[in-house]
C-alpha cells in the first residue's frame, strides 16, 4: 500500500503527539492551598458559633 502524500500521515501523526501528552497531564491533579484559606475557615467556626 503506497499513500500519494505520505507527509499529510506524518504531519498528523506529529499533531496528534502533543495532544496526546496534554490529555495525560491532566489526569495528575495538584491540590493548591491558599493563605485565606485558614482564615476563611476560622471566620466560619466563629460565626457557626455565635449563631448557636
Amino acid at each position: 500500500m503506497e499513500f500519494t502524500n505520505p507527509g499529510f500521515l506524518y504531519g498528523l501523526f506529529a499533531l496528534a503527539i502533543p495532544v496526546i501528552i496534554h490529555l495525560f497531564n491532566f489526569r495528575r491533579f495538584r491540590k493548591v492551598y491558599f493563605t485565606n484559606v485558614k482564615f476563611i475557615e476560622e471566620l466560619k467556626q466563629e460565626t457557626q458559633n455565635n449563631r448557636a
